[in-house]
C-alpha cells in the first residue's frame, strides 16, 4: 500500500543531467515523489532544443509551485581545493528566488555552496539538507522531518498569492466604480 499526501505539488528539480549526478539524483527525486511532488527537469522530463533551453527553464520555474535543488560535485576548485557544484543550480535557484518561489535546497556534504544559494541558506530563507552520497537512507530521514512544513509554505504560499490576486481584483473594482461615481 502506498500512500500520498494530496494535493500533488508540480516542483521543478535543478540538478546535474550527467551520468554521475543522476546516479546520485534519480532516486532522490523518487524520494521526492514519495511525499507528493510531480517532478520537472529541463533535459530529463521535458526536452529543449539547446537555443530554447534558457526560455523553458525560465517557463517551467514559473510553472511550478516550488524549486527543489540537489547539489552534486561538478569540479574541484583549483584555489581552495573545494568541491563545487554546476553553475545552471545557480542560475534556476537565482530565477526562483526572483519571482519569490519555494525553495528547498538538499547538498551533497562534499560541496561548498557559494553565491546566492550559499546567502540563502546562511540568512534562513532556505532550508538546506546535507546528505552523504553514500547513505541516502539518512536524507529519506531528512526529507520525513522538512518536506511537511515544505508543502505548507508552498500551500500557503499559493493560498496567499490567490489572496493577493483578489484583493486587487477587488480594488481595482472599487476604483473603477468611485472614478464612475466622480463623473457622474
Amino acid at each position: 500500500i502506498s500512500v500520498y499526501p494530496i494535493p500533488f505539488y508540480r516542483v521543478f528539480v535543478s540538478r546535474g543531467l550527467s551520468i554521475e549526478d543522476r546516479t546520485i539524483g534519480d532516486p532522490i527525486v523518487e524520494m521526492i515523489k514519495e511525499w507528493g511532488f510531480k517532478t520537472i527537469t529541463v533535459g530529463i522530463e521535458i526536452k529543449a532544443p539547446d537555443e530554447q533551453v534558457l526560455q523553458k527553464v525560465r517557463e517551467e520555474i514559473r510553472r511550478a509551485y516550488a524549486l527543489i535543488a540537489i547539489v552534486t560535485p561538478r569540479y574541484r576548485d583549483a584555489l581552495t581545493g573545494l568541491w563545487r557544484t554546476l553553475e545552471w543550480l545557480h542560475s534556476e535557484i537565482g530565477i526562483a528566488f526572483g519571482i519569490d518561489k519555494p525553495l528547498l535546497i538538499l547538498k551533497d556534504k562534499r560541496v561548498s555552496l557559494g553565491g546566492l544559494p550559499s546567502y540563502l541558506v546562511s540568512m534562513k530563507q532556505t532550508p538546506i539538507i546535507e546528505f552523504d552520497p553514500y547513505n541516502l537512507d539518512e536524507l529519506r530521514t531528512g526529507l520525513s522531518a522538512i518536506i511537511p512544513g515544505f508543502r505548507e509554505w508552498i500551500e500557503t504560499k499559493t493560498r496567499q498569492e490567490f489572496f493577493d490576486a483578489l484583493g486587487r481584483i477587488i480594488i481595482g473594482g472599487l476604483a473603477v466604480v468611485g472614478g464612475i461615481a466622480i463623473l457622474s
